[in-house]
């Protein structure tokens, strides 16, 4: 279980079939999407593993230290960097953190638990979940798909920064975007993958997991890293 746990995040992300209804993603958290510990929160998921009340509160536990310890390590980031910059030192962090909240959480869920969570990390993270440097090893991705995964990571994060800036009494305009954004991401997550690598997503990312949709304003400051859109199960 522990090893299972600590494959990576599924950013975003943080996390789902061409011909079938596309999960809307879980709500945001932060404006950086936080690190693994945070889809335990999300009432649908928890309920959906049958999480028990012990069991949330000792990841709270767990997690609230790790995701204060993460937005202050964010927040040390010089405003030098170029926007490239700090997005790769924020999908750094965030791997960091996640791979100690993942030891720290793995004796907190059961082996049936682990497993399915991992799933829905890796369908929350979508795009993201390839900064995982063990799962873009294990897709063998190309140059030119390492170079199509940052532009569509770019491409997201704006078209969720663009929706975000909408203010609340404009939510069916901001829907409406949200909804093109969706089908947007799935083509270009499906281009993304080749057959064979989206038999073996299939594979890791079970079946699809119905996420709310996303929080209309986003907690804290301006969008920096909005959480992913789970793409599609061809």
């Amino acid at each position: 279980m522990r090893r299972y746990l600590t494959l990576g995040l599924a950013l975003a992300v943080t996390a789902t079939a061409v011909g079938q209804p596309l999960p809307a993603p879980p709500p945001p958290h932060e404006p950086v999407a936080l690190p693994a510990g945070s889809l335990y929160r999300n009432d649908s998921i928890s309920k959906a593993l049958n999480m028990t009340p012990q069991q949330l509160e000792r990841l709270n536990k767990v997690s609230d230290p790790i995701q204060t310890k993460f937005a202050a390590d964010v927040a040390k980031l010089g405003p030098n960097l170029t926007a490239g910059e700090r997005a790769a030192r924020v999908a750094q962090l965030q791997q960091q953190y996640a791979n100690e909240w993942n030891k720290s959480a793995a004796d907190i869920f059961n082996e049936q638990q682990a497993a399915r969570y991992r799933q829905l990390q890796l369908q929350y993270g979508g795009f993201n979940a390839f900064n995982d440097p063990d799962l873009a090893r294990r897709f063998n991705l190309t140059d030119a798909q390492r170079r199509m995964l940052n532009e569509s990571i770019d491409w997201s994060r704006g078209q969720m920064a663009d929706y975000y800036r909408l203010p609340p009494a404009e939510r069916e305009r901001a829907l409406r975007l949200y909804r093109d954004y969706r089908t947007q991401y799935n083509e270009r997550f499906n281009r993304f993958l080749t057959p064979d690598q989206v038999r073996t997503w299939r594979e890791m990312t079970g079946e699809p997991f119905d996420f709310p949709p996303p929080t209309f304003t986003p907690p804290g400051n301006p969008p920096g890293n909005p959480p992913p859109q789970p793409p599609q199960r061809p």
